[in-house]
């Protein structure tokens, strides 16, 4: 009975509320924008230690009274949704005590004289990662509440009531009231690529100067209190959906309100007004300390456009983003817009149609159509685009904290801040010789500072030189240009183009798994079957796709591939100290193995690597199978076939400079090398030859082959000196049984020698030769001498045979009718002497006063034959007859003594005594061209005389 009366007494008050409730001016605009049956009233309440529940209010009181706790636990009660509890964090990085809050009027710039508490949270439903809770506890509970599967629910307190614990809030499901489209168009970042290091690990802060206009005060009649937390509540929603995906935080450090007129021109062409923007950033903002500017309006704008910013302009002053607001009461789907824009000033591009998020929609996609679910998850493209993004380096003022203390820019410090040529240092620790510590220029003498790469002994390197090698099959290595002391940007290989034996560049090194699995398993390794990658939907420690917040992640089907790596073969144990698992599974008649290690062991090998492909024209990033167009930028090189890059004969960098394939040249590989000389051209064309291959000698391999040509060319050298220098003059001497035998060769013939011509001879005999030219020039004399002693005898001969055949011989006189040269001839030995003695009679009986032909022998007998005298400069010696005494005169004495001979008789004793003298001579005779030969003692004796052995004089004398 008595709880009876209770309630009865609070029956009244409790009709009361209700009705100033309903009454509300605010709370009547507020259930005019949802429909019928889609919220309900629910009275959430707050959970403290011990299971103590309290109100909604999250103040501290405790310590501080206007500080609220760092995590609190929501619980709502709901009819549709049961009981759900949210589990909240406090954001400290939505805005901080420095942060500052302006209010513009027709007067003057003023600080806003509100105090802001940090009431704004984020979190999740009872701590699933799948879910999405962001969160404002300042005067009841606002924010919204997500699920991975596209349900979204709204609440806001109503306004009026108790701010009890029992303070009533609306629970509405939350939809997209209106068309929406982004007004960009088209990404395209130019900005230069720095190449530092990969970025995508570290958390990056954007510290956003925010600005409400005067449209958005006036139309939705918002106070100056309410416009600043509105701000906030974007803010704080779009920072939850970007650190989640990006790891981006978002920081307010300024914000200001116009209260009395536009600042900037209202146009109905998104664009324009963009551009209005920037200019008032960069004018009016200059002094602050942000990286983007937000402009928070309710202007209408054409073609259902809702929001813009400039694309890539991130870390400039041009960073700019321009939203219309979709709602006062519905903040998230607003932050679902600058969530977008900021993206795009990072970088980003819209999604494609073929990447999809579990929700359906994307915060990327481009088009947002009515009754569309609100977008927080990034697409698998996006992701993988922003890494892509920072390891491009390009965000660097992304890397400091809001309000974190710079060092003074200074010359002396040793950095080369802005306006700097060179800083060495302090003075008393300067080491560079090109720079002047002082104003850290460069010294007159000086081209450069010490620290460029370009640089060599202050002064800039030539075109060509290297200043960066190459690291890597992916990679290629970059040259000086000659007029700069820095190094060109890195480049490498655009992401996709084939290297190793079955893997792909990626962000310039090579993703391989096969290579990986050999890292780990050992030689003989390969990548596992695709039954082994099914097993990565378990999502346990050895089959998984990633860890999700401190949870492993299961892959979904289309990622598989992207997960754990399943390597067959190799070691039965990893080669490396890891922990492993190994499966056997049947297919038909074989086994499969299956063997992968713990992620939690070692991350970096456990996954397939990124940037391996997962598909046709898909590659895994971060466990995601993904378009490889979404994640890679589109990089043109030159080429003269526009379905080609570089021509089909070379590969594209991501600085647009071809490297050409081997025997290739030019800035579009278009012009084949006719000598496959590997010069590289001048111009920006780096040519490396088969660099598509991925392999190339080491330098041992190199020597070694060097070493080997050397040493073929070497002994190819010795072979030919030796040819050259046994090359001489080669007799070829007939034996004198064979040409006495036969009687048709002579001696000369068996001296002939096969000469080579002059070349030169390294011999004794060249030298002997050399040292003994007047004794050589004697016997050429002699030579000579002889040979016009064989031309008289020669005509004496032939005379003489004619003055035969004048005479009436007597039949018993053997007379041989020979032609005369016959005697000139080498005939038969036994033949000489009968010819001589014929001579002989013949010479008597001409000289005989009977003789028919007297008259022949007296025309002659006034020129007596004086043979001496025709060898000592007689033009010419006439043949006459000797006498008697003549013939007579000739005496040879055989047994070596001294020659007696009458005047009559010189030449045949002369004759006689070269003869003799030529058989103990065994010296090299010089003929009349200069040449010489040799003659071997006992071969062929008397092969060189002037007369052969058939032709020796033998004369009888008859007493």
């Amino acid at each position: 009975m008595k709880k009876f009366y209770f309630w009865l007494l609070l029956l009244p008050g409790w009709i009361w509320a209700k009705l100033d409730v309903k009454q509300s001016a605010f709370n009547k605009r507020f259930m005019a924008t949802l429909a019928d049956g889609d919220y309900e009233v629910v009275h959430p309440f707050q959970i403290r230690d011990k299971n103590e529940r309290i109100g909604i209010d999250t103040k501290n009181y405790f310590l501080r009274g206007d500080e609220h706790y760092q995590h609190v636990i929501i619980v709502i009660r709901s009819n549709q949704l049961g009981r759900l509890k949210l589990v909240l964090e406090r954001n400290n990085h939505l805005f901080f005590n420095q942060s500052s809050f302006r209010k513009l009027d027709s007067y003057r710039d003023q600080p806003s004289l509100l105090k802001f508490e940090n009431c704004y949270y984020q979190g999740t439903v009872g701590g699933d990662s799948s879910s999405f809770v962001s969160m404002s506890s300042c005067d009841g509970l606002r924010g919204v509440i997500a699920f991975s599967n596209g349900t979204t629910f709204g609440i806001r307190p109503l306004d009026g009531g108790e701010k009890s614990r029992r303070h009533p809030h609306v629970l509405y499901r939350s939809q997209w009231p209106v068309d929406v489209r982004c007004g960009v168009a088209a990404t395209s970042s130019r900005r230069a690529r720095k190449q530092r290091r990969d970025l995508s690990k570290q958390t990056k802060f954007i510290e956003i100067a925010a600005i409400a206009d005067y449209e958005l005060a006036k139309a939705e009649g918002l106070e100056e209190k309410n416009i600043f937390n509105l701000l906030l509540e974007v803010v704080n929603t779009a920072d939850l959906m970007i650190s989640r995906d990006l790891n981006v935080r978002l920081t307010m450090v300024y914000s200001e309100q116009w209260l009395d007129a536009e600042r900037i021109d209202i146009d109905e062409d998104i664009n324009k007004m963009l551009h209005g923007l920037v200019d008032y950033a960069t004018g009016h903002l200059y002094g602050t300390a942000k990286d983007m500017t937000f402009l928070l309006t309710n202007a209408t704008f054409a073609n259902i456009e809702y929001a813009v910013g400039t694309t890539g302009s991130v870390c400039t002053a041009r960073a700019a983003a321009l939203v219309k607001s979709v709602s006062p009461f519905h903040s998230h789907l607003t932050a679902q817009l600058l969530a977008q824009q900021i993206s795009h000033l990072i970088g980003l591009d819209h999604d494609a149609p073929s990447c999809k998020c579990p929700g359906g929609v994307c915060v990327m996609n481009q088009h947002v159509s009515r009754k569309s679910s609100f977008a927080w998850q990034f697409s698998k493209c996006s992701v993988a685009k922003s890494h892509s993004v920072w390891a491009r380096g390009n965000v660097h003022c992304l890397l400091n904290e809001p309000f974190q203390e710079w060092k003074l820019r200074e010359c002396g410090n040793g950095i080369v801040d802005h306006g700097e040529e060179c800083d060495c240092g302090p003075r008393e620790k300067c080491q560079d010789p090109c720079c002047d510590a002082l104003t850290c220029t460069l010294r007159p003498h000086a081209q450069c500072a010490a620290h460029q790469d370009c640089c060599y002994r202050c002064q800039i390197r030539r075109a060509g030189e290297i200043c960066r090698p190459s690291n890597g099959s992916c990679d290629v290595a970059e040259v000086c240009d000659g007029t700069s002391g820095n190094c060109p940007a890195n480049g490498y290989l655009v992401d996709g183009t084939a290297c190793g034996d079955v893997g792909q560049c990626w962000r310039g090194a090579c993703s391989d798994p096969r290579a990986m699995c050999t890292k780990i398993w050992g030689h003989g390794a390969n990548v596992g079957q695709d039954e082994c990658f099914a097993y990565n939907t378990r999502g346990h420690e050895f089959a998984n796709c990633g860890q999700d917040g401190k949870a492993l992640k299961q892959c979904e089907i289309p990622d598989v591939r992207c997960g754990s790596l399943y390597c067959t073969g190799g070691s039965p144990n990893p080669i490396i100290q890891v922990e492993a698992s190994t499966l056997h599974l049947n297919k038909l008649d074989e086994t499969v193995e299956c063997k992968s290690i713990s992620y939690s062991a070692n991350s970096l090998l456990a996954l397939t690597p990124d940037g391996s492909a997962c598909g046709s024209g898909r590659v895994c990033v971060a466990g995601s199978c993904v378009d490889a167009k979404q994640v890679s930028t589109a990089v043109f090189c030159p080429s003269n076939n526009h379905a080609l890059q570089c021509s089909g004969h070379g590969d594209c960098t991501t600085t647009a400079v071809c490297v050409c394939f081997a025997g290739w040249t030019g800035q579009a590989c278009d012009t084949r090398l006719r000598n496959n000389s590997f010069d590289l051209p001048t111009g920006p064309v780096v040519l490396v030859p088969s660099i598509a291959a991925g392999k190339s000698l080491d330098t041992p391999t190199l020597l070694g082959i060097l070493l080997i040509v050397g040493l073929i060319l070497l002994l190819l050298l010795v072979f030919l000196l030796f040819c050259y220098r046994r090359r001489s003059f080669v007799d070829i001497s007939q034996p004198k049984d064979e040409y006495s035998a036969d009687g048709d060769g002579s001696p000369d013939d068996a001296g002939r020698s096969i000469k080579f011509g002059k070349m030169p001879s390294y011999r004794e005999e060249k030298q002997r030769h050399k040292n003994n030219k007047p004794v050589y020039r004697a016997l050429n004399r002699i030579q000579e001498a002889e040979e016009r002693e064989r031309v008289v005898l020669t005509e004496y001969v032939s005379s003489s045979q004619h003055s035969l055949q004048c005479i009436n011989q007597p039949d018993d006189f053997p007379i041989h009718d020979e032609p005369a040269e016959e005697w000139e001839r080498g005939l038969p030995g036994e033949t000489a002497p009968l010819k001589l003695s014929n001579l002989g009679l013949m010479l008597k009986q001409l000289g005989g006063s009977g003789s028919p032909c007297a008259s022949l022998h007296s025309e002659h007998s006034h020129h007596p034959f004086h043979p001496v005298q025709n060898l000592h400069g007689s033009p010419h010696a006439h043949a006459s007859v000797p006498s008697d005494s003549e013939t007579s005169g000739v005496e040879v004495d055989h047994s070596g003594e001294e020659t007696r001979r009458s005047p009559e008789g010189s030449i045949l004793m002369r004759l006689q005594k070269r003869w003799e003298d030529d058989k103990s001579d065994d010296t090299y005779k010089e003929t009349s061209r200069g040449d010489y030969r040799t003659q071997v003692p006992g071969a062929n004796q008397g092969a060189h005389r002037l007369f052969s052995d058939s032709f020796q004089l033998e004369m009888s004398h008859n007493s």
